[in-house]
Order: C-alpha cells, then sequence, then structure tokens
C-alpha cells in the first residue's frame, strides 16, 4: 500500500493497485481481499482505474496485515526426526503461504535458535511439513514448533516437540 498521491479519490489516505505485489503490501495478497477485509472493518473504498483508494490509519493498516495470530492445534506426532514428513492442524494461518519454524523457546520471541522447516502444502487448516533438525540436539530439551502467517506473524505460544533419533 502507498500513500495516496492521486486526486482521483481526494481525502484517501492510502491506494493499492491490482494486482498488489509483495513488495507494494505486506498482505501479500489480492486486491480482492483487501476489499473483503475493508468492508468487514467499514472503511470507505472506491475502485477508479484499477486501483483501490480507502482511508486507513497506520494502526488499522498493520491491524489489517496481521489480524489474528495463526496457531497450532494438533499434530500427527510431536516426536520428530530429521527429514521426516509432517501434518499440522493450524488456525488462522490464512491462505496466503507463510513459514514453518522450529524454536528453542517456548516463545518465537525468546528464541534464540530457530530453523526454518521445509512447507511442502499450505492448504488451511492443513500444513504439511518436512522436518530440518539444523543445530537443534537431540532431546532433551524440548524445542517449539511455529508458523508465521503470509506477513510473519507467528503463533504466540509455540507447540512442544521432541527431536528424536530413529
Amino acid at each position: 500500500m502507498k500513500p495516496n498521491t492521486s486526486d482521483s479519490y481526494p481525502g484517501a489516505n492510502f491506494v493499492a493497485a491490482d494486482p498488489v505485489s509483495g513488495a507494494d503490501c505486506c498482505l501479500q495478497q489480492s486486491v480482492a481481499l483487501i476489499i473483503v477485509q475493508l468492508r468487514i472493518l467499514d472503511v470507505p473504498f472506491i475502485i477508479r482505474g484499477g486501483r483501490l483508494y480507502f482511508d486507513q490509519s497506520s494502526a488499522g493498516q498493520l491491524d489489517m496485515c496481521l489480524g489474528v495470530a495463526p496457531g497450532i492445534s494438533s499434530m500427527d506426532t510431536n516426536q520428530w526426526d530429521d527429514a521426516e514428513a509432517h501434518q499440522l492442524i493450524c488456525t488462522d494461518m490464512g491462505a496466503v503461504e507463510g513459514e514453518c519454524w522450529v524454536g528453542d523457546a517456548a516463545t518465537w520471541a525468546g528464541s534464540v535458535l530457530k530453523v526454518e522447516q521445509t512447507v511442502d502444502l499450505w492448504d488451511p487448516p492443513d500444513l504439511h511439513i518436512t522436518s530440518v533438525k539444523g543445530g537443534f540436539p537431540w532431546s532433551p530439551p524440548p524445542a517449539y514448533a511455529y508458523v508465521l502467517n503470509g506477513c510473519g506473524r507467528p503463533n504466540a505460544v509455540g507447540f512442544e516437540i521432541a527431536w528424536v533419533s530413529p
């Protein structure tokens, strides 16, 4: 999203071109999905010349981008080995593919060691990954799985896993 510098819709704070690229918008979603959010938030908008104009505060943009944090409600097993396929069931992960990581602390912010996992399928609520152990020791200590939505927002609390050798 960019500040509105056009006179096509005077008073609009922001404009988004159609289609919106990842470089133009943290949502990395189409204008149609942005319009859905604008309607939910009861924000006035207009489309002129293939551009979407709307009024929104910076804080409102951030809320629209981040939305509800994703969560992991269950997984096939919490006993993981390196290069092993796993299925996670997630809430609020969003349609735009994000990332899956394993951290060494119960919170994303508290994790020092973080290893990105390989996403094989992103089909809400299903997430299929191939585990990557990276620099983690075999358990104990525990590790924690995180799902980051398309805007990079992680689940608030990690889902505990254990790295176990075959």
